[in-house]
């Protein structure tokens, strides 16, 4: 019998797995797609059906927290993404070497696609000896402990009448998972779930280089990024000299849709100056890959909700608007903590379960508070309210002021940084009167991006439909 069920097999779930079965667990993971990793890192993309991961062809960034986690749980699969072609972004080259101080030196950021990393975890998960891989089956269900008063698992049954027993079971199913459902199913109370709409709509295209020429490299960023009002876009080194380009609108926008034809995509990225330099330079290595419906979410556990032996990490607990990034490393650290909490000898017990859950929602809480606050000051924006993103209280004053005036000074650019890349909670910086005061003084205005209106970029996407019918 294992020590522990992971269920799900995405970034999460093999992280979880990969940890716990590196400090000398038993590691049974179930995973919903049948497929195993392609032996070539670059058929990923279009070869490695991964129906269970709507997010697997879009952009991540790779911030530092997940860099160093990897570092000290697993630096083999570093070695395994390098030798793919993965690179990596050194951000703190960028503070004068009078000025550093320590952890700077650790902001350095993978620059890779989504499917190449979840390959690397899943070449290291199938060779793990303290592993054995149920692909193509899933969790319908908590098997409990027979005889106890308060609600204890004792495994997980799947969908062909199979039962995985242990006495650990960590969640790692995703946005859609059911297992706090199935937990009060064994007699835990319901967990409350806060819940805000990203109001935004994704369409991401990758692309490869075809010459020697780079565009210039942003002092504090993986790439341009820019804001119309209407859209907003961003730019995302990869592996192998490629990169994602991701033009995100409002879910409502029905006339902006037609992104996801690929002749109307690349015709509204070059109406923007900054994306035609790059895409000048590159020829597209995918389709448009389109993802919607995307939430912030952090479901509050507590002591009458835990199942003994139940912990669930990534976005089974918390969920933020993808365009901050922090999702793969999140899901990194909570498998570091799990693992690092069984180590410690807690029993699966739930007052022990409550206890590690309580840990991964001390970290996690402030990205969804953060997250959520910036999309509702979004939607505000949208429908027309007269808001003034300069003023220090606004939610989105970090994201459109202090981030675009970070290079500017260096204490203001540390503090950003470990901000993006997860060093610190997003309250750090919150917190800090006198840098965002500073920082509002170097930016008493915010400036959208240069590009064309939306009527003027309808009247272009309309002429190219036109044209091609």
């Amino acid at each position: 019998m294992a020590d522990v069920l992971v269920l799900g097999g995405g970034i999460a779930g093999l992280s979880a797995a990969l940890f716990l079965a590196r400090s000398g667990h038993y590691v049974q993971l179930i995973e919903g797609d049948a497929a195993s990793a392609p032996v070539n890192p670059d058929h990923t993309l279009r070869g490695w059906p991964r129906q269970g991961v709507a997010q697997f062809g879009h952009g991540h960034a790779i911030h530092a927290l997940a860099r160093r986690t990897l570092r000290q749980c697993a630096p083999d699969v570093l070695r395994t993404l390098a030798a793919a072609g993965a690179g990596e972004r050194d951000f703190g080259t960028y503070i004068p070497p009078a000025e550093r101080e320590p952890g700077d030196d650790e902001l350095v950021a993978i620059l890779v696609r989504r499917s190449v990393f979840e390959w690397a975890m899943r070449r290291a998960v199938e060779v793990e000896e303290h592993i054995d891989i149920a692909a193509g089956m899933r969790g319908v269900g908590l098997v409990a402990c027979d005889g106890r008063r308060v609600p204890g698992v004792a495994g997980v049954g799947t969908g062909d009448g199979q039962i995985f027993r242990a006495p650990w079971v960590v969640d790692a199913t995703g946005r859609k998972s059911r297992v706090t459902a199935w937990s009060v199913e064994l007699g835990a109370a319901a967990a409350e779930v806060s819940w805000l709409y990203s109001g935004t709509r994704y369409y991401a295209r990758h692309f490869r280089f075809t010459g020697a020429a780079r565009p210039p490299a942003s002092e504090w960023h993986f790439g341009p990024a820019g804001d119309l009002g209407y859209l907003r876009f961003s730019v995302l080194e990869e592996d192998r000299d490629s990169f994602v380009v991701t033009l995100n609108i409002a879910p409502t926008d029905q006339e902006l849709r037609v992104l996801r034809e690929a002749e109307v995509w690349t015709r509204a990225a070059l109406c923007m100056p900054v994306l035609a330099e790059w895409l000048a330079l590159a020829e597209p290595i995918s389709d448009v890959y389109v993802i919607g419906g995307l939430s912030n979410v952090f479901v509050r556990h507590g002591p009458t909700t835990a199942v003994g032996g139940v912990i669930p990490i990534g976005d089974a607990l918390c969920q933020t608007n993808p365009t901050h990034g922090w999702g793969v490393s999140m899901a990194l650290h909570h498998a570091r903590l799990v693992a690092e909490a069984l180590n410690r000898g807690q029993a699966p017990t739930p007052a022990d379960t409550a206890d590690i859950v309580a840990t991964l929602s001390r970290f996690s809480l402030p990205y969804y508070q953060a997250a959520a606050a910036e999309d509702t000051e979004r939607a505000r924006l949208a429908e027309g309210e007269n808001r003034d993103v300069t003023n220090l209280d606004n939610p989105l004053f970090i994201r459109k002021v202090a981030y675009a005036q970070a290079a500017k000074d260096t204490k203001l650019y540390r503090a950003v940084q470990r901000r993006i890349h997860l060093f610190d909670d997003p309250t750090v910086l919150a917190r800090d009167r006198d840098l965002l005061t500073y920082a509002a003084q170097l930016a008493p205005t915010a400036v959208l991006t240069s590009g064309p209106s939306r009527p003027e970029l309808l009247d272009r996407l309309t002429s190219t439909r036109l044209a091609g019918n």
